[in-house]
């Protein structure tokens, strides 16, 4: 395999990894990210063939390739970050670590933990690098915890403008120190200068089976709310259908105004009716920001033959997992879980991609997304979302020193 750091290309309104690229890490800020056209940033790509342009950090497997000087100046030059470890895996978990900016406003987004771990995954290798997480312990403590303050502050100002319910900030601590096995979450997670307010018990699975009447607002058991108050979702025949739009390819996603209590997710639907076209793709959306488009996504094509993960971030997608090969039939059933920094994408149950991204945290709501055009049709059945509750990781002591 092949290493490099590089930028993203700009193909089909999308910013994609180079061709032949089996595994990416995206390094870019927030910004970078959700600006399109004008390349700026850079990811790291495992690939199977050489890239003209792009510099190479080594070859053959990141898990054996021995770190240099001449490789680290390098990344610092290009990062403006020089990063540690004794292999190359080393320097881009470093990188995503201490090298990390919790506010995602000058660099890459820190690992959080998935299931009391920080682990790495990439594309064509699956787990790379995985450490034990413990807050107050590890070293990372202090970026991972930047986040979730971060997360928790913008959560309760939600709440207190009437765009989250009352007290759901407390039920996100809930889920929070269950997570962590942690007794008073509110001494961890809560910033110091607002107040201490204690959790109270999370239960959060939601469903829908758009049985609601032809042609009205998409769904019955739920409120669903569409990008800029559009009017481009609806019921047709007990299914979610994403309208179809003339000429040309109308990209949309729509959302459940029932918020999860953690961004740790698990989304599900059945993909009743899509056809098989170049511009017809869809999947199911979690950790959507209800204040700007910014999630997560499944992308099934049937002409391709293909599924991969696709994040958006301020209506800006990036491809971020693996294309992966598949004979796709309809109906077939599509589900994405993210725990920590880790995505995992299953088709019909079985898991297809396992992947890590930093970049989108805190969001509460899950949904649909689709791509169509002219009178292509793409209907859904039998949505379902859930907090994804991983085993508590345990901290029998804190080192609040590190806090």
């Amino acid at each position: 395999m092949n290493y490099y750091l590089g930028p993203y290309q700009w193909i089909d309104d999308t910013w994609q990894p180079p061709a032949t690229t089996r595994g990416s890490i995206d390094l870019r800020n927030l910004t970078q990210m959700g600006t399109p056209v004008i390349q700026d940033g850079l990811g790291f790509f495992a690939t199977i063939d050489s890239v003209a342009g792009y510099d190479l950090l080594g070859q053959g497997d990141l898990r054996e390739i021995g770190s240099t000087g001449s490789m680290k100046s390098m990344w610092n030059s290009l990062l403006g970050y020089r990063p540690k470890g004794d292999n190359l895996v080393d320097l881009l978990y470093d990188h995503l670590t201490m090298g990390s900016d919790p506010t995602g406003a000058t660099a890459s987004k820190p690992l959080l933990p998935d299931n009391g771990n920080l682990v790495l995954r990439l594309g064509g290798h699956s787990i790379v690098k995985a450490t034990q997480f413990r807050i107050g312990h590890s070293p990372e403590t202090n970026q991972v915890l930047s986040v979730f303050q971060n997360d928790y502050r913008e959560i309760r100002d939600l709440v207190i403008a009437g765009d989250l319910p009352a007290d759901h900030h407390r039920k996100v601590l809930d889920f929070w120190g269950e997570q962590f096995g942690i007794k008073d979450p509110q001494d961890i997670f809560i910033p110091n200068d607002l107040p201490k307010e204690s959790r109270i018990p999370h239960d959060t699975s939601i469903s829908e089976n758009f049985d609601g009447a032809d042609n009205a607002a998409i769904g019955k058991e739920l409120t669903w709310v569409e990008d800029a108050g559009g009017a481009d979702w609806d019921n047709f025949g007990s299914h979610g259908r994403k309208l179809p739009k003339a000429a040309t390819m109308d990209e949309r996603s729509c959302y459940v105004n029932s918020a999860l209590s953690s961004a740790d997710q698990e989304c599900s639907v059945t993909h009743a009716v899509q056809d098989d076209v170049d511009t017809t793709q869809a999947g199911p959306a979690c950790r959507r920001s209800n204040s700007a488009v910014t999630f997560y996504f499944t992308q099934l094509s049937l002409t391709a033959d293909d599924f991969k993960i696709k994040k958006s971030v301020t209506g800006t997608a990036t491809v971020i997992g693996s294309t992966i090969a598949i004979t796709a039939s309809i109906p077939d059933d599509t589900k994405l879980q993210v725990s920590g920094s880790s995505l995992k994408s299953f088709l019909n149950d079985v898991e297809k991609d396992s992947i890590t991204d930093t970049a989108v945290t805190g969001n509460l709501f899950c949904g649909l997304y689709a791509l169509a055009s002219g009178t292509n049709k793409v209907e859904f059945d039998d949505w379902a979302a859930s907090d994804f509750v991983a085993p508590a990781a345990g901290n029998p002591s804190l080192l609040m020193g590190l806090l």
